[in-house]
């Protein structure tokens, strides 16, 4: 081979003896031009011979292909490991936060647990070394996501997280990790405006009956921001949190469900209201039972259901899960 990576064969001429050593130096040199080839096309020490590609049909080097590899790998890392708890205490394998004593919830932060470090949706990361302990007195039954803020205080909202590209359907206090733009941003939905919110989710509550039946916390270093091909969202009614209603008070509902309007009384009519429109139901049936109607309803809906008789309305609300498909 030359200095101008050619590769030069022997000649030979009709009807003369070829050496076995020219012979031999023509297949070293075509091996030598394979190997080059070869190199040129992804050996690691050997660059490509392709420029950058500025136009849809060039083909990309590996350069260029390496550096969108990295750049979609920081995104992908900067959209789901923000807005998140990055480490603190586990239990069994398990992030674990928060234990409670009737309507008390006490952090496992500090002292004889390590530290919580937590980023917020911009990156910026927050070091806490103990908690107040958090009352849940007064709080009606239902989940509610448990928050700390940048100067390290808990608190709780009864509110909805939506991490996703499109604007939600957003309710008072809800709040949206929009993923649609770089930088992702987060807002908070307060008086129909949207505003900044820089503070960080670590789990959820549960009041069942005026008690806290339940605390979860959320993994470290996730927001929830994975689900792929290999996962769907599967719905479900929770019966296990079902909230009784008033009759004749408007209500707005908090999520989707079934309302479940029922009556001691026989041969009686009901009528219940969404956002306005109304429609009977009517109760016919034997004294010594009672029956009633399943009436689904959205998140958002004022509902009223009229009532001068023994009715009674229950909700429930429509949960959702991620499962890994079976494959």
């Amino acid at each position: 081979m030359s200095e101008n990576n050619e590769f030069i064969l022997k000649t030979f001429i009709p009807g003369t003896k070829a050496k076995a050593s020219e012979v031999n130096s023509n297949f070293s040199v075509l091996k030598d031009a394979i190997n080059f080839k070869a190199d040129m096309n992804g050996n690691e020490l050997q660059p490509f011979s392709v420029a950058n590609a500025e136009e849809d049909f060039q083909a990309m080097n590996k350069g260029q292909v390496k550096e969108i590899q990295e750049e979609m790998n920081a995104k992908i890392q900067k959209i789901s490991s923000y807005f998140c708890a990055k480490s603190g205490n586990v239990t069994n394998g398990n992030a674990d936060l928060f234990t409670y004593s009737g309507l008390t919830i006490t952090s496992k932060v500090g002292g004889i647990y390590p530290n919580l470090v937590c980023l917020d949706y911009e990156g910026n990361q927050y070091t806490f070394d103990s908690f107040d302990d958090l009352s849940m007195v007064g709080k009606e039954n239902g989940v509610y996501n448990i928050f700390v803020d940048t100067e390290g205080n808990l608190y709780v909202k009864k509110n909805i997280i939506y991490i996703q590209k499109t604007v939600p359907q957003m309710l008072e206090d809800d709040i949206w990790l929009d993923t649609s733009v770089e930088p992702v941003v987060c807002k908070k939905y307060v008086n129909e405006e949207y505003v900044d919110f820089h503070d960080i989710p670590l789990g959820k509550v549960y009041i069942t009956n005026g008690a806290i039946s339940k605390i979860l916390t959320f993994s470290y270093n996730q927001n929830g921001y994975t689900l792929n091909s290999n996962s769907f969202i599967n719905f479900y009614y929770d019966y296990t949190s079902v909230v009784g209603f008033a009759v004749n008070t408007t209500h707005t509902m908090t999520a989707n469900g079934l309302l479940y309007v029922f009556s001691y009384d026989s041969n009686t009519t009901s009528v219940v209201s969404l956002d306005g429109y109304n429609f009977d139901v009517n109760f016919a049936y034997n004294t010594s039972t009672k029956g009633g109607y399943f009436v689904p309803v959205n998140r958002g809906q004022k509902v009223y259901v009229f009532a001068s008789y023994s009715a009674n309305v229950i909700f429930v609300p429509l949960k959702f899960r991620k499962e890994n498909l079976c494959i």
